[in-house]
């Protein structure tokens, strides 16, 4: 693999025929389609579509809340654009 972005990397692990490609870290312009090639006669190759996620938080209070000291209090945050549930 040859690409001057030092976040690609190819890593190969020790008596496997499995490579890994790793993107560290991951931006949204490395969205996009990327294909794994083995060099054989025939030409193996599978191709594949990434979508880097940029999610974003919102707490419905606004900006700014105060509270008295000693208060109890409820924040609700919601996660936009989040690949997964919140944990």
């Amino acid at each position: 693999m040859r690409i001057s972005d030092a976040r690609f990397a190819a890593l190969h692990t020790d008596g496997t025929d499995e490579w890994t490609l790793r993107v560290a870290p991951a931006q949204s312009r490395d969205s996009g389609g990327y294909e794994c090639q083995v060099s054989t006669e025939p030409k193996i190759s599978l191709s594949f579509r990434l979508s880097v996620v940029v999610s974003k938080a919102e707490i419905l209070s606004g900006p700014e809340l105060f509270v008295r000291a000693g208060s109890d209090i409820n924040l609700t945050c919601i996660a936009r654009h989040a690949p997964d549930p919140p944990r």
